[in-house]
């Protein structure tokens, strides 16, 4: 759910600073095909204002699409009990790549727009703090259910 809202918000930020209509929700629901236009659009966003700031763009958003096309298929394998717990674990060890990747990529996305060090959304708020809760909920009980015997 937070690839969603994360290619939702990156797209809006971007409609926000270009002016351009962009169709965040469409292009976040189907953000594997669209990462790369969102990586080049915020490159030419930077190049267009005279930033000096260094990412490669297109690396990125392939190796964003890599990790995230990795992690759907383990889950479809995990949904259907294919390779198991081997999956799973494969689908955790995931995690800080994809944390990596995305810190990377949006690191270019928030020079575009014009805030390198993310302050506009640096502050948790209660709803955040919700959600934190429910995935921390969720990933507990994943790992409940990865030690737990089978009946």
């Amino acid at each position: 759910m937070y690839q969603l809202y994360w290619a939702f918000a990156n797209w809006k930020q971007l409609e926000r600073s270009t002016g351009e209509k962009l169709w965040p929700i469409a292009r976040a629901l189907f953000s594997v095909f669209f990462t790369h236009s969102l990586y080049r659009e915020a490159d030419t966003h930077l190049k267009r204002n005279g930033s000096d700031f260094r990412w490669n763009p297109m690396k990125l958003a392939t190796l964003f699409v890599i990790v995230m096309l990795i992690a759907t298929l383990a889950e479809v394998l995990s949904s259907h009990n294919i390779g198991l717990p081997i999956v799973e674990l494969l689908n955790l060890g995931l995690l800080p790549v994809t944390g990596w990747v995305t810190w990377l990529g949006q690191r270019g996305l928030n020079a575009a727009a014009g805030d390198l060090e993310g302050r506009s959304n640096a502050q948790f708020t209660p709803l955040n703090y919700g959600f934190m809760m429910l995935g921390t909920l969720l990933l507990a009980l994943a790992c409940l259910g990865l030690i737990l015997p089978a009946e």
